[in-house]
């Protein structure tokens, strides 16, 4: 429609991207589509484009629409949501509302979007659900709720995505929730399944759920990673590299095998003594690359914490507040701590996986694996962030 070309050629979009161009034709043909891209390939795009034509092609025939028998009057709109948007993460669904708000001013027809999300006051998301709503960006758990307390009506949804839903998934209740709700709907809704990737037994499952006979747009291929990243191993060598010597005692670890007997071929002692050299190693990629700013994926929460305080000690970082971290411990600093990032005010940020979901932060020039991640899928989402321009990417372990 002219009207979503005006739209996007606004926000510069001139050319469709691969899955865009995929995608779209066979979303606006009517039937289920699963797509699998790389981060940051246009897949929010490529649902909300074609999401927003339909919608607005049913609201321009309602409102071209006479009520003969009453008044003459254009038909009434109809206040229960067309379409819902199910997202891994609150910062997710702000990303797929920001474009949502960018494209829907230049379409000539009242659109309104809503998030409902956690850490959302629930009073607020009942005044919301209340009027009229045209798409719902939320997530499983608390669209679960809203439509269990009968807040939300999800009867007439012709439209449902479910985006990182290999994320999305992982979580027993969520599967439970996204069957629920699907279950709600009554009619027939196209389904939309964006995941990493399409060759895991989980969506595998979810599509046989909820998305029957859909057609697959895969840009990646099983356990696909962006051909633009180059990968680079760094080894943390403890009988090659003694530096971390100097660090036993002054800096802080998880303790776990600190107070091991320090004998010869002791294993505890090995990994003991790799925890404090795995600092030195990161400190020495940065300086090596001359990160200006990259990504620090973390197994856990304690490791997160710690290279905080490590970077705290170098000399070279202690003129400025140089990190910021995102894990589930820390959901009150999530906000300004992302902001921080992207505004180049901390250099470093260091990230959990669960804590870097949903992040929409383009062309970040390095991610550091600081520890490896269990699975393949969730190393794909890792290596996905980083930028074209420059396309180092280093691997410790």
């Amino acid at each position: 429609m002219p009207e979503l070309i005006v739209a996007l050629e606004h926000l510069g979009w001139n050319l469709p991207t691969s899955v865009q161009d995929e995608a779209i034709p066979l979303i606006l043909g009517g039937g289920n589509v699963m797509i699998a891209a790389e981060t940051g390939g246009g897949k929010t795009g490529a649902y909300m484009i074609p999401l927003l034509q339909i919608l607005c092609e049913q609201t321009t025939d309602k409102l071209g629409t006479l009520d003969e028998k009453d008044t003459g009057k254009p038909a009434q709109l109809n206040q229960l949501p067309f379409a819902i948007v199910l997202t891994s993460t609150r910062e997710l669904a702000a990303q797929v509302l920001s474009l949502s708000d960018d494209l829907t001013p230049f379409l000539g027809v009242p659109v309104k979007t809503v998030v409902l999300a956690g850490g959302m006051g629930m009073e607020q998301m009942v005044k919301q659900c209340q009027q009229k709503v045209d798409i719902v960006i939320g997530t499983p758990a608390t669209v679960a709720t809203l439509l269990k307390a009968r807040v939300l009506d999800v009867r007439d949804v012709k439209y449902l995505v479910c985006d990182e839903a290999d994320f999305l998934i992982e979580s027993q209740s969520n599967k439970q929730d996204i069957t629920r709700l699907y279950s709600a709907i009554i009619g027939n809704c196209q389904v939309v399944i964006c995941s990493a990737t399409l060759h895991v037994p989980s969506i595998t499952e979810l599509a046989d759920r909820i998305c029957q006979n859909p057609t697959w747009v895969d840009l990646k291929g099983k356990d696909s990673i962006p051909e633009f990243v180059t990968h680079c191993a760094v080894l943390a060598d403890p009988n090659r590299n003694e530096k971390w010597k100097s660090l036993v005692g002054n800096v802080v670890t998880d303790g776990l095998h600190e107070a091991s007997k320090r004998t010869p071929g002791n294993l505890d002692i090995w990994s003991h003594a790799v925890k404090h050299l795995k600092l030195c190693v990161v400190r020495e990629v940065i300086e090596k690359f001359q990160m200006t700013q990259a990504i620090i994926f973390c197994r856990t929460q304690l490791d997160c914490d710690n290279l905080e305080q490590f970077f705290a000690l170098c000399e070279e970082f202690k003129s400025s507040s140089v990190c910021a971290v995102l894990h589930g411990g820390r959901r009150e600093q999530r906000t300004s701590n992302l902001e921080r990032f992207r505004d180049g005010s901390a250099r470093f940020l260091i990230a959990t996986d669960l804590g870097a979901r949903g992040l929409d932060i383009p062309e970040v020039p390095f991610v550091i694996n600081y520890s490896m991640p269990d699975q393949p899928a969730t190393y794909i989402h890792r290596v996905g962030r980083v930028g074209t321009d420059r396309c180092i990417l280093p691997v410790e372990d």
